[in-house]
């Protein structure tokens, strides 16, 4: 890909995907009514008014205009993080909205809505010794055996969670692009184990762990689908639903 700012490389950016560039959105047409997601020629459009405007097209092409001029890093990290994760999406593959860290069994997979705490446990076990997979997208492989690609090289976490992991400024990316939120460096576990459990976050002035049946857990992950609304505009329901049962069955 002919990037113009250096990326870092995204382990689930297969050689097959490639990547272009078109310049800068009009601000009139960044900010024009219209749907966010739409379906044209068998291509999807997305359009984030902050953003940019991006279509990609599932046999491997992610085209990206920028909202600003220049381009933020952001939007560079957003082209090869969250537009990648959906281009594979289309082709199949299950994309949940979740963090995946390695325990001595193998990989567990952390689910939950924004907020819910996903990006802060995983730091915590992180330093605890359970090295980190990915933050925030979750790209499964379903091979001979179901295991969670390794992800970018940084998670994103509030200011107050990381003063009570004792991290402090210095040890953190100062770039701030959600908020509140800063960007924590860390080097994603490569070991390629079996995913073998599955964890959904809740909020509760009560600390309990319960086992999800089935229908409840096929329910959760349904909701921490990554960008669902694009899976119901391409007719990928019927694929997700299949690649969620598999996935229960075998986690």
């Amino acid at each position: 890909s002919d990037l113009p700012l250096a990326l870092e490389k995204v382990p689930f950016a297969y050689p097959s995907i490639t990547v272009s560039f078109g310049g800068v959105l009009p601000p009139s047409e960044a900010e024009a009514q219209g749907p966010q997601f739409s379906l044209q020629s068998g291509k999807l459009h997305l359009r984030y008014t902050e953003t940019g405007a991006f279509t990609l097209d599932k046999k491997g092409l992610i085209h990206a205009m920028s909202a600003s001029d220049p381009p933020t890093p952001f939007f560079y990290r957003f082209v090869g993080m969250n537009m990648t994760a959906l281009l594979l999406a289309m082709r199949g593959r299950l994309v949940l909205h979740g963090s995946t860290v390695t325990v001595p069994s193998g990989q567990a997979l952390i689910v939950g809505r924004s907020g819910a705490g996903k990006s802060s446990l995983s730091l915590a076990l992180h330093q605890s010794g359970f090295p980190l997979v990915c933050d925030d997208i979750s790209v499964i492989r379903a091979a001979s055996r179901v295991s969670v690609e390794r992800g970018v090289p940084y998670l994103k976490a509030f200011g107050d969670s990381l003063a009570a992991l004792d991290l402090s400024s210095e040890d953190v990316d100062r770039l701030t692009e959600h908020g509140l939120k800063r960007r924590v460096p860390f080097t994603p576990d490569a070991a390629n184990l079996p995913l073998r459990a599955i964890y959904v976050l809740d909020t509760s002035t009560k600390v309990s762990v319960r086992r999800l049946s089935f229908s409840e857990s096929f329910t959760a992950l349904t909701h921490h689908t990554f960008l669902p609304r694009s899976l119901d505009l391409l007719g990928l329901q019927r694929t997700h639903f299949s690649n969620l049962q598999n996935l229960l069955r075998h986690v």
